[in-house]
C-alpha cells in the first residue's frame, strides 16, 4: 500500500485556485468536470482539490451554511451533530484540526516572509519553528523547517 494523493474538499473552487497557485505556488496539473475539480502538485505531491462542505467550527458557521439545518447545533459541543448537518467538524486552532498538511521548507524565516507578502496569515505555530496557517476553505497548513526537528 502507499498514498496516492491528498484530497481536500473545498467549497469556493476560484479561491482555491488562487491560494493553491499564486499563494503555496503549486502547478496546476488537470482540471476535470468543467474547472469544478483540480489537481496540483507541490513538492512531488498530488493535491486534489474537489466541491465539498466547508469546515464548520461553531454553530454560527452551519447557519451560514446550512440555515435550515442549523437549529440543532450545540454549539459547546463541537461533537453534537443534527441529521441534516453534513458539515466537518474542526477546531478553531492547529491542535484542535481534523487533520493537517506540513509543508517542508529549507529556509523558514524566507519562505514565511514569501507567504506573508503573498497574504498568508499565520495563526500561531505548533511548537518552535512550525508556523500553522489555513487555507480559503479552512484546511490547516504547517509551515517548518524539517532539519530544525
Amino acid at each position: 500500500m502507499r498514498f496516492g494523493h491528498v484530497e481536500l474538499f473545498i467549497q469556493d473552487i476560484a479561491a482555491a485556485r488562487v491560494f493553491y497557485e499564486q499563494v503555496l505556488g503549486a502547478v496546476l496539473v488537470s482540471e476535470q468536470a468543467e474547472g469544478r475539480i483540480l489537481w496540483f502538485e507541490l513538492g512531488g505531491m498530488e493535491i486534489l482539490l474537489r466541491p465539498g462542505r466547508p469546515v464548520v467550527t461553531n454553530a454560527d458557521d452551519v447557519a451560514d451554511t446550512n440555515a435550515d439545518d442549523a437549529t440543532d447545533m450545540n454549539p459547546d459541543d463541537a461533537t453534537d451533530t443534527n441529521p441534516g448537518d453534513t458539515g466537518r467538524r474542526a477546531g478553531q486552532t492547529y491542535r484542535d484540526s481534523l487533520s493537517a498538511l506540513v509543508l517542508y521548507t529549507d529556509d523558514l524565516a524566507a519562505e514565511a516572509a514569501r507567504l506573508r507578502g503573498r497574504g498568508v496569515r499565520f495563526e500561531g505555530d505548533d511548537g518552535p519553528g512550525c508556523l500553522t496557517f489555513r487555507d480559503p476553505d479552512g484546511n490547516w497548513f504547517q509551515l517548518t523547517d524539517p532539519s530544525g526537528h
